[in-house]
């Protein structure tokens, strides 16, 4: 019997041994061999925020601002190249064209491009350029291309309301150039478009013929203030013997007829 005892000893460890890997098996299992792959989640996922470009608009003279942003933020930074393109407002004559690379820092939503743009005194309507977005990293592609709107800031002179009314209370009038009255060879009657429009005056042939290639006498020389007795008997430097009418019009008054007849004299 005592011979027996180590190996009943060895035999009772063996089974000691088995019952623990029955009951570990099933844990170790459990943990590590299900046959799925256990990847920790990604809370943010695999999808990237999307960059846009606004479509802004200023009064000429002003700066535009185009506003580039993301949908959502971003823990890495963004970068994207951009660049102006004339649509019917030009380059430099209307606005200053930009391009080159830009960047939205990381935990950021946004960054602003400027374009200045050029204040003209020109009388027109509004004008539109874009800015395009382009070679995006770090984001997918919103509104890539923004159209900028620069509105004019020079108002249209009306004749109806602005130079006609003028006429009629300085000019046309008893004694001077109103009806039946031609003070200096120039009528203008009750000051309406086609008699102004066509009103001749001496005056302007002698101006005219030692200053400029335009004999017809006309008083109005559409498109040209600088060479119609209309305006230039008004100013302080007129080239005639006597300024008109004899209470001097005001400066802003002068810039109402030359501002008409720089624009075409038209029949507005």
């Amino acid at each position: 019997m005592a011979d027996r005892q180590p190996m009943i000893e060895s035999m009772r460890a063996v089974v000691r041994l088995c019952l623990n890997l029955v009951c570990i098996l099933p844990l170790l299992c459990l943990a590590g061999c299900s046959g799925k792959d256990e990847i920790p989640s990604d809370p943010g996922g695999d999808s990237l925020p999307a960059l846009s470009v606004s479509s802004p608009h200023a009064a000429e003279g002003n700066t535009i601002l185009f506003n580039v942003t993301l949908s959502e933020q971003s823990s890495s930074q963004v970068i994207f190249g951009f660049a102006t393109a004339n649509i019917t407002a030009t380059a430099p004559e209307d606005y200053t064209s930009i391009s080159g690379t830009d960047t939205v820092p990381a935990n950021s939503l946004s960054v602003t491009l400027l374009v200045p743009t050029v204040d003209d005194s020109d009388v027109e309507p509004t004008e539109h350029f874009s800015l395009s977005l382009s070679s995006i990293i770090g984001a997918t592609s919103g509104t890539t291309v923004g159209t900028a709107s620069i509105i004019d800031n020079d108002t249209t002179v009306s004749f109806a309301a602005d130079v006609r009314p003028l006429l009629q209370g300085k000019c046309a009038i008893h004694s001077c150039h109103g009806t039946g009255f031609s003070q200096g060879g120039l009528g203008m009657g009750t000051a309406e478009y086609d008699t102004i429009i066509e009103a001749k005056c001496g005056n302007t042939s002698i101006w005219l013929e030692n200053n400029w290639s335009i004999t017809d006498s006309l008083v109005v020389q559409a498109g040209n203030a600088a060479a119609s007795t209309l305006y230039l008997k008004t100013t302080v430097d007129f080239p005639f013997p006597a300024r008109m009418p004899s209470v001097p019009l005001s400066i802003a008054e002068q810039d109402i007829i030359r501002d008409w007849i720089n624009e075409g004299a038209p029949d507005n």
